[in-house]
């Protein structure tokens, strides 16, 4: 395969040993996605259950061939294309609550980004991965507070919708 990056490769970290986890991978988690594998991430797990639709061109990464198909698969490809053969991607087409329980599918990633529009799945995962020593984002502030473990803690306490 070609170098992709001809101009930055050498500035990159050579696989940035990071785990991360996306839910929701429209218009923001795409982007999200991109920048991340752009800067030497090599190990993303993509989660959404949408397929792209003309709409989503104009304001993420997906392209016309794309339209269609599941974001996480058109995602994993586009990611693939970037990253080359050192980037593990795992795409899973499904609602996020339906692998919460799936043993480490989120919970061993060092990072989780939240980019869902659901505000229910993104309640679940807060209730269900929210692990000592995870780090997560949600970047959208809208909402009501949740209730949700604070890392580090076995204890539930309401945590502010922006809260990082």
């Amino acid at each position: 395969m070609d170098d992709a990056l001809p101009r930055v490769r050498g500035q990159l970290p050579d696989g940035a040993p990071w785990r991360i986890g996306i839910v929701g991978v429209g218009s923001v988690g795409s982007q999200i996605a991109d920048q991340l594998v752009r800067n030497g991430i090599r190990d993303i797990v993509l989660i959404d259950r949408d397929d792209v639709n003309a709409p989503n061109l104009s304001r993420s990464v997906y392209r016309p061939p794309d339209v269609g198909r599941p974001k996480v698969f058109a995602l994993a490809e586009h990611l693939q294309a970037i990253g080359g053969p050192r980037l593990r991607v795992s795409a899973i087409r499904d609602d996020v609550r339906g692998v919460l329980d799936t043993a480490g599918v989120l919970t061993d990633r060092d990072l989780l980004v939240l980019t869902t529009d659901n505000p229910g799945a993104e309640l679940q995962v807060n209730l269900h991965v929210i692990a000592p020593a995870s780090a997560w984002s949600r970047p959208s502030c809208i909402g009501p507070p949740r209730r949700a473990r604070w890392p580090g803690s076995r204890r539930i306490a309401d945590r502010p919708a922006c809260a990082v």
